[in-house]
């Protein structure tokens, strides 16, 4: 099984949209929700003490974390990109889940701050040249495969922004 950590219940949702979208298989005990994203960073806490018990019991073989950037000039102790990922590796050598872990951190991929919404709106420019660049097809004459395709040549910026037309 695969656990999904992440900080809210929104972004449990907006996951599970994407995971729709892939047409990927998933259920909600996929999912831990940590309620925010100073918890995330807490070793000592009651999910993860769930989770290590799992793992003991090889009933989880994948730990994703998605966590957003945020900025570091409203938290220099986790905020931004930077401080994000270094208190990631540290709780998971912490947790002794190297092999099995990874991460997502979600932000403006320019300025490697903010949110998924960050993420999303600074893909708007590049996701609309992409599109008028491809003569043929208009906005709404994509079909889920053709962006799925285009995912495929692409990067994840694409994809996320173009499950929200």
């Amino acid at each position: 099984m695969v656990k999904i950590i992440c900080e809210g219940s929104s972004d449990k949702n907006k996951i599970k949209e994407l995971l729709d979208f892939l047409d990927i298989e998933y259920s909600n005990d996929n999912f831990v929700v940590m309620g925010n994203k100073s918890n995330i960073f807490k070793s000592n806490h009651d999910n993860y003490r769930t989770i290590l018990t799992l793992i003991d019991a090889d009933k989880i073989d994948k730990i994703l974390f998605v966590v957003d950037a945020d900025y570091q000039k409203d938290n220099s102790e986790y905020g931004g990109y930077e401080n994000s990922q270094n208190r990631l590796k540290e709780l998971i050598e912490k947790l002794n889940i190297v092999e099995i872990s990874s991460w997502f951190i979600s932000c403006n991929p320019d300025s490697k701050d903010g949110y998924l919404e960050s993420l999303l709106l600074s893909t708007v420019d590049y996701v609309w040249s992409r599109w008028q660049n491809a003569r043929a097809l208009s906005l709404w004459d994509l079909k889920r495969a053709d962006v799925k395709q285009m995912y495929a040549e692409d990067n994840l910026s694409f994809l996320l922004i173009s499950n929200f037309i």
